[in-house]
């Protein structure tokens, strides 16, 4: 089971930008950084199953792309 929504639709930028921690404007440096924090937090969380894992992880990087391609 999903601990959150993990539709990329379903988000606004500016949702996203809240997951992502950033605050605009942000630099593309920011956005990956950040990514990369909270992919690592994913993939270290024991509690995570790892169908959840995967989803949540592939949730980032469709959260990465679209802020990449609003910036």
């Amino acid at each position: 089971m999903s601990l959150f929504d993990v539709n990329i639709n379903n988000y606004t930028e500016k949702e996203l930008e809240e997951i992502f921690n950033l605050l605009s404007p942000y630099s593309m440096l920011e956005l990956e950084e950040n990514a990369n924090k909270l992919k690592t937090n994913i993939k270290n969380n024991n509690d995570i199953e790892n169908e959840t894992k995967d989803k949540s992880l592939a949730f980032i990087d469709q959260g990465k792309e679209t802020l990449e391609k609003n910036a």
